[in-house]
């Protein structure tokens, strides 16, 4: 298969070099984050990229769940996977933003940079797993996903929120879109503590541990979890 990106990036000299030459899409603000791009984000790409060399895993296939303005989506695409799935839907956002208002700068860097390995959906995350059950991606990230699936998006508590029975079929449907190995970051007091063990139960993997921790702009703590298949 010939390839269609940049070849992967082994050591941390060439991998800085390409986080130097970021497109400016990447720091700017996302609609509804008054903090404008502070959340700290390359210290987790960098945990997760080296995870995924551990496990001998680049030049891999990946699903970025609700990849807002697609800071990891590029970042993987451009340095360490064949493929690249994005998915985001408007409910993260307030009204008032517009159409594709997060996934517009994405749409943006792939047409610029003739990114043609990255897909990038605009549907809402349980309506694109479910239409596609025999899909799967080698390496999945739900990062700062889960939590709006107990207490819906924002202000909004109608929109997003799930019953117990759709977030074991949410969770199952992750797990078989996932082919080895699933990142999940975890805003702490916000979901329930037996998540880890529903979402190892009804998504069907082997094990999760505990990988890194990061903090919100509010000093939240949030932890990043590797499951694997």
């Amino acid at each position: 298969m010939e390839r269609l990106y940049q070849p992967p990036l082994h050591g941390l000299g060439a991998v800085l070099n390409t986080i130097t030459n970021l497109p400016g899409f990447l720091s700017e603000p996302v609609p509804g984050n008054t903090s404008g791009g502070g959340r700290a984000c390359f210290d987790r790409y960098l945990g997760i990229l080296d995870a995924l060399e551990r496990r001998s895993l680049i030049d891999s296939s990946l699903l970025d769940i609700g990849c807002s303005s697609g800071f990891f989506a590029y970042l993987f695409a451009v340095t360490a996977c064949r493929q690249v799935t994005a998915v985001e839907d408007a409910r993260g956002a307030s009204a008032g933003y517009g159409e594709n208002a997060f996934l517009a700068p994405l749409l943006r860097a792939k047409q610029q940079y003739a990114l043609h390995h990255l897909e990038i959906i605009d549907k809402p995350i349980e309506q694109f797993l479910l239409a596609c059950p025999d899909r799967q991606w080698d390496v999945v990230l739900c990062l700062s996903v889960l939590h709006h699936f107990y207490t819906g998006y924002g202000d909004r508590p109608d929109r997003g929120r799930l019953t117990e029975e759709e977030r074991q079929d949410l969770f199952a449907a992750i797990g078989r879109a996932t082919g080895s190995v699933l990142y999940l970051e975890v805003d702490h007091g916000r979901v329930p503590d037996e998540f880890r063990a529903d979402f190892t139960k009804w998504g069907r993997f082997r094990g999760c541990g505990l990988i890194a921790s990061s903090a919100s702009e509010a000093g939240e703590t949030r932890n990043l979890f590797e499951l694997w298949k």
